[in-house]
């Protein structure tokens, strides 16, 4: 049985994670080409499979209307492997995640954990805790 003092001290220690976790994320910057080879890990073996969202208004695209209430399933997998969006999509290229490289790739071409309003933090700490980690190694 746990006693008062070790509530308290659970409640030390979720403190402490929280800032080390705001600490690292200050040195993550840092960490450029581990960033861009955890991005391209992230790009070639996507860990969120697919993502829905459901069309709020009438749209059209390429010709086909889109009625609003449509479901629509975004396939992660298959953009992040999409040659209109990737060069040699096939292969593990970090420098696709320099600030040059970047600049001229489309901002919703690699979405690893989703996007828009309903995005988390859930990505900052799993970046977070990879990074510190691997540069521990």
């Amino acid at each position: 049985m746990q006693g008062k003092g070790s509530v308290q001290n659970g409640k030390v220690q979720s403190k402490m994670e929280l800032y080390n976790m705001f600490r690292i994320r200050d040195d993550l910057p840092k960490l450029k080409y581990l960033t861009m080879c955890l991005k391209e890990v992230l790009r070639l073996h996507t860990p969120v499979p697919f993502i829905e969202r459901q069309v709020t208004k009438d749209i059209e695209i390429e010709g086909h209307l889109v009625p609003a209430g449509t479901l629509v399933d975004i396939q992660l997998y298959v953009l992040h492997h999409s040659p209109g969006f990737w060069q040699d999509p096939e292969e593990f290229r970090p420098e696709r995640f320099s600030p040059e490289n970047q600049a001229n790739t489309d901002h919703y071409a690699f979405l690893p954990f989703s996007a828009g309003p309903r995005f988390d933090l859930g990505p900052f700490i799993y970046y977070a805790r990879f990074l510190s980690a691997s540069s521990a190694c």
